[in-house]
């Protein structure tokens, strides 16, 4: 880190991570992750749409850039949550559908929609079994599941 003397921090943030794009993905250059700060690192907030290995609930140390980017982060604490990353790979879908499920089920999400990418902070609480009877309900020709940060 390049020391919380140097860095301005509030008790609420965004750490921007830039993004390696390759062949035009991910379909943006920088995330801005949402966080608190917790003693000397921050705590997720929010599930990443492209940064993987994060989950909601991990606290993080970050070497700052000079550009206020995050260069590495190591975990300082993991939460029990899990990320799970749906992305739309065709019309018409029921990607909406199974986000609402996945929220009735006390999944928060985000999404960045102009991409058809989606992201759910899956709780500790929301068992596997629970999970896959909902994506299960998923259209396997429209839609694609990736998990950057699986902790059930």
């Amino acid at each position: 880190m390049r020391g919380a003397s140097n860095t301005k921090r509030h008790a609420f943030t965004e750490l921007r991570f830039d993004l390696h794009v390759e062949d035009g993905w991910p379909p943006v250059s920088v995330e801005n992750v949402p966080a608190t700060v917790k003693g000397n690192g921050w705590r997720i907030t929010a599930p990443p749409l492209f940064v993987g290995s994060l989950s909601v609930g991990d606290v993080i140390a970050a070497v700052i850039n000079d550009r206020g980017s995050v260069a590495s982060y190591t975990h300082i604490e993991r939460s029990e949550n899990s990320t799970l990353w749906l992305l739309r790979t065709a019309s018409p879908n029921n990607i909406h559908s199974v986000l609402a499920a996945l929220r009735a089920k006390g999944c928060n999400t985000v999404r960045l929609e102009d991409f058809g990418c989606y992201s759910v902070d899956v709780p500790a609480t929301v068992s596997a079994s629970e999970l896959d009877a909902v994506l299960s309900e998923l259209d396997t020709d429209a839609a694609a599941v990736a998990y950057p940060s699986f902790r059930h």
